[in-house]
């Protein structure tokens, strides 16, 4: 044996040097809390319920006719095709069943480009969690403040990047941006949970 064994923790890895993050247990509570979730579901539900409303009724400009066309048949729009969002646009020609098929799709901007200005208020809440633990200011706070300044922050941004005049006019018609900006924000939710808590 070398002269580290002493330092090995029982199950033979050498323990973390103290970086200043606070590092959740296995069996501690989840990294995203009930705050950060409160965040994401009010701001989602928000969100999609100004684009339900907003929604453009008929086919739009541009490849919105091809669009809704592929997504109709599960088949191939302009190129290159865009395949998950395809898919993804068919569910929802199969799951509601009423109005037009333009519509349908559209309905699919709206609940991906809602629930990505949710992701972005669960990443801004957690994150001010994790800002207002390192502030001497704001450790005087009451638990229940805290946590309305956290859900508030988040809500701010998640309805800021939602009622952005551009990101906004591509929720509400046939287009496959909300469906890419939603895989690019779960994309960095987890890299958020990972560089906190990698294990």
């Amino acid at each position: 044996m070398n002269d580290n064994s002493e330092n090995l923790s029982p199950a033979g890895a050498v323990p973390p040097a103290d970086t200043g993050v606070v590092v959740p247990a296995n069996n501690e509570a989840p990294f995203f809390d009930r705050t950060d979730w409160s965040s994401f579901w009010l701001t989602s539900g928000v969100a999609l319920a100004v684009y339900v409303s907003t929604l453009a009724p008929e086919v739009t400009l541009e490849f919105s006719g091809i669009s809704a066309t592929a997504a109709n048949y599960a088949g191939v729009g302009q190129p290159p095709g865009y395949p998950l969002w395809t898919m993804y646009a068919w569910l929802f020609t199969r799951i509601l069943p009423f109005s037009n098929i333009a519509w349908r799709v559209a309905v699919s901007s709206a609940v991906a480009g809602a629930v990505a200005c949710g992701g972005i208020a669960l990443m801004v809440s957690r994150g001010g969690a994790i800002i207002l633990e390192k502030l001497k200011g704001f450790q005087q706070l009451e638990p229940r403040a805290a946590r309305c300044i956290r859900v508030a922050c988040g809500c701010v941004a998640g309805m800021a990047l939602g009622l952005d005049g551009s990101f906004w006019g591509r929720a509400v018609i046939v287009d496959d941006w909300a469906l890419g900006l939603l895989l690019l924000v779960v994309v960095l939710c987890l890299l958020m949970r990972w560089t906190h808590a990698p294990q």
